[in-house]
């Protein structure tokens, strides 16, 4: 498997990497030619192709010119339709529509008017059905529907009231139950149960309470037992066993202590060992080896050096 990373770091495993690289158990750390001049909060794998999106704040990569969006073939950077005007902070491939999702803070994709959601088919930009009325933080893609699920700090998307989160089915915008009482930053699908799992800053959701993380089975909004001590910035899931993960900033989750990293096993939630010393931004799980992924602003995992990123194997944490 291929991990790829992206932020505002310079350097990957003592090497050079400006805000972009990849890394593998056998080879290690690599950039992906000479990156961007500025910081990435989101990138995306077209599949079968395998070419990598970056978004986020740059007007460089690899030397080109771009507009906060940029397309990585392996071999180069290129420019994908002109970019957008404002930041990328969500990006995800349908390979149903054979196209990229982008949302974020922009008001402007390509020469088109985009308010922070737009569709990049591979030659042109979609609006998306009038976008939201605030940030998009988070595009998920039910691939065996073909439904898109969009989260973030908006009040509306297209012309109906959607808090914080909104479906698009057969072209049409749909609320999601009476939505969130306050805003949405991350999402996980697992696809084998069918399940939406949302994490943010809200108390409630559908009318359930559901402090902080939230969980869709397609009729309704259900809380995870997640009353805890701080925020949640990042979620993954295991679609083997379905145990969800959390990251973010907290020290108790569901009544357990937990050190900014936690696990959900459908019951109860459970520490990671001595979990990360600082927040978690970004989770994933390799499906290869179950592997969890994280990353963020912390020094040490489990008491050991871990310079921003680390893997949880089940039962330690290991540098990546």
């Amino acid at each position: 498997s291929r991990l790829l990373v992206a932020g505002r770091f310079l350097h990957a495993g003592g090497l050079p990497a400006s805000r972009v690289a990849s890394w593998q158990p056998s080879s290690g750390w690599a950039s992906l030619g000479s990156g961007l001049n500025g910081a990435v909060y989101s990138l995306a794998v077209a599949e079968p192709a395998g070419d990598v999106y970056v978004g986020g704040r740059f007007t460089l990569a690899g030397g080109v010119p771009v507009r906060n969006l940029a397309r990585w073939n392996g071999q180069a950077w290129s420019d994908v339709g002109g970019g957008v005007a404002g930041e990328v902070w969500t990006l995800a491939w349908d390979a149903a529509a054979d196209g990229l999702h982008v949302g974020g803070e922009f008001t402007a994709a390509g020469q088109a008017v985009a308010s922070h959601l737009a569709f990049w088919t591979g030659t042109a930009w979609s609006t998306a059905g009038g976008g939201t009325d605030d940030a998009v933080n988070d595009i998920r893609v039910d691939a065996t529907t073909a439904q898109l699920h969009v989260s973030g700090y908006f009040d509306r998307v297209g012309s109906i009231v959607a808090n914080a989160h909104a479906v698009r089915v057969a072209g049409q915008w749909r609320a999601v139950s009476d939505g969130f009482d306050g805003f949405v930053r991350s999402s996980a699908w697992d696809p084998v149960r069918r399940l939406l799992y949302v994490g943010g800053t809200f108390r409630v959701a559908g009318g359930s309470f559901a402090p902080g993380i939230a969980r869709w089975d397609g009729h309704r909004w259900q809380g995870l037992a997640s009353s805890h001590e701080g925020s949640i910035w990042a979620l993954a899931v295991d679609p083997v066993d379905g145990s969800v993960y959390a990251g973010g900033s907290f020290t108790r989750i569901g009544g357990q202590h937990a050190r900014n990293i936690a696990r959900w096993d459908g019951t109860t939630w459970h520490a990671l060992g001595d979990g990360v010393d600082a927040l978690v931004f970004a989770l994933t799980v390799d499906p290869d080896t179950r592997d969890l992924y994280a990353g963020g602003n912390f020094q040490s995992a489990g008491g050991a050096p871990a310079a921003h990123i680390a893997r949880w194997t089940g039962n330690a944490w290991l540098p990546a």
